[in-house]
């Protein structure tokens, strides 16, 4: 069964086509209950499969997808699989972005940390997951986390705890997602990832906002600094050139970084990440923001919808 959140018209001309599909009208939400999640557990409910794969109306599948998927979790004895797509750049703030906020997310939810059985990292990329109806079922299914924003990540984190087998493959060749389409949907993207976190872990997560800017922002603000101390002024001491060239040597392996993502993560030119300072100032501002309107009404835009979200979190465990 594949659960697939689409927009009424394209899904019901599809079904047309094929009769193996079948439209499904979710209806109005009910109160509490974030849309998207809505919807999959609307489909979940339809279902009569064993295995249940969960993907967004943006992602596009290679035709070999599902069959190597449930080739490894048989071959494995998995009870999910989740694969990292190629994320599309569409417009040039996420470009220009993107890069570095991989070297982000890629350090949090690595294949590494989540493949390791000792490691508590759980997550599922939204773009393409499929999982066991048993496990799913166990879990508490789509209703366990009606009210999560990210609420895939929060399913991954679920199986993890709930100690049952899950797996992420590199898949960049087999899927391909859009994360962002224009600089509001990036600005509120990055908000979406933060605001939940901020809400139920504010000091770890306020620690991290400052780690963020000041590993990824700050570098750039002092580089002019170092440079004028070391080279404008004629009492120069070692402490001076001391702090340049390890500020030179931050934003050189920061744009280094990015440069690698670039190429690798999102397959464009690596000459984006000499932009590195204004995608560190939109992840930072952006997570800034997302601190401070925490507890507002309607902090989180998303998908043309506003979220409080005081009424759509749940304690992490």
């Amino acid at each position: 069964m594949i659960v697939l959140p689409m927009k009424r018209d394209s899904i019901l001309r599809y079904s047309e086509t094929n009769n193996r599909v079948i439209a499904i009208d979710a209806g109005p939400k009910p109160e509490g209950w974030v849309g998207k999640s809505w919807a999959c557990y609307q489909g979940f409910k339809k279902s009569t499969g064993d295995l249940l794969l969960f993907t967004d109306a943006d992602t596009k599948h290679s035709a070999s997808l599902m069959s190597l998927s449930v080739y490894h979790m048989m071959e494995q004895n998995l009870d999910a699989v989740t694969v990292i797509p190629k994320l599309l750049c569409v417009d040039m703030w996420t470009k220009v972005t993107l890069p570095m906020l991989s070297i982000f997310l890629h350090t949090r939810f690595s294949p590494l940390r989540v493949n390791n059985p000792r490691n508590k990292t759980g997550y599922f990329f939204g773009s393409f997951f499929v999982i066991c109806r048993d496990a799913y079922e166990k879990i508490g299914t789509h209703e366990g986390v009606k009210q999560e924003l990210v609420e895939d990540g929060a399913l991954g984190r679920k199986v993890k705890e709930s100690g049952f087998r899950l797996k992420m493959f590199r898949g960049e060749e087999l899927v391909t997602a859009i994360w962002a389409r224009d600089l509001n949907s990036l600005w509120h993207g990055l908000r979406r990832l933060m605001i939940p976190l901020y809400s139920q872990h504010r000091t770890k997560t306020a620690l991290m906002i400052i780690a963020v800017f000041f590993m990824l922002f700050e570098p750039f603000i002092l580089l002019p600094y170092s440079l004028a101390i070391s080279f404008l002024y004629d009492d120069k001491q070692i402490i001076s050139y001391l702090l340049m060239s390890v500020n030179v040597l931050t934003v050189s392996l920061i744009i280094l970084g990015c440069a690698v993502q670039s190429r690798l993560s999102t397959y464009q030119k690596a000459i984006f990440a000499f932009a590195s300072p204004i995608a560190a100032a939109i992840i930072s501002f952006s997570f800034m923001s997302s601190a401070y309107d925490a507890k507002k009404s309607g902090a989180v835009k998303w998908r043309d919808r506003h979220y409080t979200i005081t009424q759509h979190q749940h304690p992490l465990n």
